[in-house]
């Protein structure tokens, strides 16, 4: 009985193994099916672009326009795909503020006005709370940690603050004074000198 008993475990353990194998595989190839599949939409959805660019052009009676309408944009998006674009980016900005971190020389080359721009705008579709937090977050480490990007950002918040008073680059702003850094001191100041206009 013991030897059968022992038999019969060895058989259990193996079919338990051979059904997480199975569905281990399973499972990766349904992510590769999808992968595809994101990979297909993203293809059909830029074919659409084009073609409705090119309608634009038709229309507007400037054929000689290569498709400047399709390739500038008024915000970075990973992604053609509206669900994953938000995530992707995400995932993009955390990687970058990782290797900023790890050797903050290394990427502060980087660093332009286009990206600070990018970190500032709150209005993309792709908007969720996580790349939210992400961008806030990115902002004021970057603000207070590097040079470069310290006076990108304290001009972007100039022209912002004194230009239509946002009241998310105040809440910002806020945020940076709070980290004690002595590449605050300019944004003290801007502070300052934008209550004493009556903010």
């Amino acid at each position: 009985p013991s030897r059968s008993s022992a038999s019969g475990n060895d058989n259990a353990q193996e079919g338990t193994g051979e059904t997480t194998e199975a569905s281990s595989k399973a499972t990766t190839e349904e992510c590769d099916r999808l992968y595809q599949l994101m990979r297909e939409a993203e293809r059909e959805c830029h074919e659409l672009r084009k073609r409705i660019n090119a309608w634009k052009r038709l229309e507007n009676d400037a054929l000689a326009d290569l498709g400047t309408a399709e390739t500038t944009q008024s915000s970075f998006s990973p992604s053609e795909c509206s669900s994953c674009g938000g995530p992707l980016a995400q995932e993009i900005l955390l990687f970058f503020m990782a290797l900023f971190e790890s050797n903050s020389e290394v990427v502060q080359s980087t660093i332009t006005q286009n990206f600070v721009q990018a970190l500032f705008d709150e209005s993309v579709a792709m908007m969720n709370k996580g790349l939210f937090d992400a961008k806030r977050a990115a902002i004021v480490a970057l603000a207070t940690k590097s040079e470069i990007a310290s006076k990108l950002i304290l001009e972007h918040l100039r022209v912002r603050l004194k230009g239509y008073r946002d009241s998310a680059s105040a809440e910002i702003m806020g945020k940076i004074i709070a980290v004690d850094s002595p590449l605050g001191e300019g944004f003290v100041e801007l502070a300052e000198e934008i209550l004493s206009s009556g903010y």
